[in-house]
């Protein structure tokens, strides 16, 4: 066979370069439509403007199978060179679904040109599905399809799936079968229409099946596909008159976009669970692994940050030269905080985002395959704010714990409290010292998950209200957001703490060598701050 077409293609060559496509149109009748694009391109060496000539006069099947196998942007290209006889043939010949499938790729201004090439039938069929959104079957469905009346007999059945296969329609899995009114009564197998006697009626071989509507998600068209065991289900109006057909293979494919557009996100743990099925420690359990690993991870970049600030002190960068003990042991405490400011504040934007993605893709690909409804939209909100809470809470603890190992890697355990008891603190008041810094970061920690989260679950629920992409908005909107929120915590948490001990004495020392200094007259107070923001 290959041999065949081979020979068939140097034959093409040959009229091709005599002009004559009336003989090539005959032999091309000779390969098939789907194998005549790999034959074309992989055993000749056509030029651009040779697929143009070929798609000008090519039959309508051939020249539609060679357009839609080039890629997209060389049909974009394609689209502004070609006649529009040539793009009305092309366009023409595909099924509805085809069509739609090659227009959703193309901007809106080459689309809206195409439609309006073809009849006024065609657009509006193809118009009339642009007007569902990509998660809703209406956007999916096969408009192109053959159904038949119940009272018709086996042999009446046979002769006018025979006229309407003739004009274009599918056979697409069952074959639905109507009553006087267009309504949907049932399916009849193509087997049935084979081997049954010719007078029997087709009421006679009837099967019931349920329907879905246009708007409907992907998940109650899998639900009726797995309950009759079928390949197709029917899609039907508010009058329930049949308006499309969905195909298993349409389902699968639809599952597979959802699945691309979170490609990032791994498949977890529990699988095909529903999502008002799952338990909130399965949620807990399959997010707080990855939560905690990048926390840890974090470490490395802490680490090099505070041993810059290490070599800032040692080379007179930071730090006080002052002969006053409460300056010198606030210089220090100061400089501390502002490292674990800088490093945690990023460790803590880092996992708020994370916890926040997690959340709203979740959120999506529910509200994408029909999981989560708009009256479930409370209830998601409710769970996901109880899973926040407790991943906030390990987070919080991890995070406490991970600051006092970072200080003990780089030797702020070891030198600060050393000095600041040499001055006139005791070793009790640096370790508090300590806790509370640790505190505000591991707090802030906890309440950025928690609003991380929130924010997670609700800009998908926003975006579906206002009709917009909820992948697009939620990703940017929500790292702008947590940044906003994490540096507002930080900060706020941190005054509220500074300020009252700075005025209460807390950092005064009690000593008979050095001038009593308050925190609130310290020019570092004033850098702290700005180095924060």
């Amino acid at each position: 066979m290959e041999n065949k077409n081979k020979l068939i293609l140097k034959a093409i060559e040959k009229y091709y370069k005599e002009g004559d496509f009336k003989k090539i149109n005959h032999l091309v009748s000779d390969i098939h439509p789907n194998l005549f694009y790999d034959y074309f391109i992989k055993h000749t060496n056509w030029k651009e403007e040779d697929y143009i000539i070929f798609l000008e006069n090519l039959k309508a099947e051939y020249a539609s199978k060679l357009f839609s196998n080039f890629s997209k942007n060389y049909q974009l290209n394609l689209i502004d060179v070609l006649s529009d006889d040539t793009l009305k043939k092309i366009f023409s010949e595909y099924y509805i679904d085809e069509a739609v499938d090659l227009l959703e790729e193309y901007p809106y201004e080459k689309t809206r040109y195409i439609i309006n090439l073809l009849e006024e039938k065609e657009a509006k069929k193809i118009i009339d599905i642009f007007k569902y959104k990509k998660y809703q079957i209406g956007f999916h469905m096969v408009v192109d399809f053959v159904a038949i009346k119940q009272n018709l007999t086996i042999k009446e059945a046979k002769n006018d799936i025979k006229n309407k296969v003739k004009k274009s329609l599918e056979i697409i899995g069952n074959i639905f079968v109507l009553d006087e009114e267009e309504k949907l009564v049932g399916y009849i197998t193509p087997d049935s229409i084979i081997v049954e006697a010719n007078d029997k009626k087709v009421s006679d071989f009837l099967m019931p099946i349920d329907f879905i509507y246009p708007i409907d998600k992907i998940n109650k068209a899998e639900k009726i596909l797995a309950k009759f065991d079928v390949p197709s289900v029917p899609v039907v109006d508010q009058e329930q008159k049949i308006v499309g057909v969905i195909e298993a293979e349409d389902v699968i494919e639809m599952y597979d976009e959802i699945d691309d557009a979170f490609f990032e996100v791994p498949k977890e743990k529990y699988g095909s669970k529903a999502y008002f099925d799952l338990k909130i420690i399965d949620l807990f359990k399959s997010r707080i692994v990855w939560l905690l690993v990048l926390l840890f991870i974090g470490i490395l970049s802490q680490v090099i940050v505070m041993e810059f600030q290490n070599i800032w002190e040692a080379n007179g960068i930071y730090g006080s030269t002052s002969s006053d003990a409460t300056a010198v042991i606030i210089s220090q405490i100061v400089t501390l905080a502002l490292f674990t400011a800088l490093s945690a504040s990023s460790s803590i934007n880092d996992s708020a985002g994370n916890s926040g993605s997690q959340t709203s893709s979740t959120i999506i690909r529910s509200i994408a395959i029909g999981e989560i409804e708009e009256k479930d939209f409370g209830r998601a909100i409710w769970k996901e704010t109880k899973v926040a809470f407790y991943l906030g809470l390990a987070m919080l603890v991890a995070s406490f714990f991970r600051i006092f190992f970072v200080w003990w890697i780089v030797g702020s355990l070891r030198d600060i409290p050393s000095e600041a008891t040499e001055l006139g603190w005791s070793e009790g008041k640096v370790w508090s010292w300590y806790i509370i810094i640790a505190l505000i970061a591991s707090v802030t920690f906890f309440l950025a998950i928690l609003i991380g989260n929130l924010i997670g679950v609700l800009l998908p629920i926003i975006a579906y209200k206002f009709n917009s992409d909820g992948t697009l908005i939620s990703g940017p909107l929500q790292t702008t957001v947590v940044d906003i929120v994490v540096v507002t915590l930080y900060l706020g948490l941190t005054t509220a703490i500074f300020v009252p001990l700075s005025q209460s004495g807390y950092f005064d020392v009690d000593t008979t060598t050095n001038v009593v200094s308050n925190f609130s007259s310290i020019s570092n107070f004033g850098q702290f701050i700005s180095f924060q923001i």
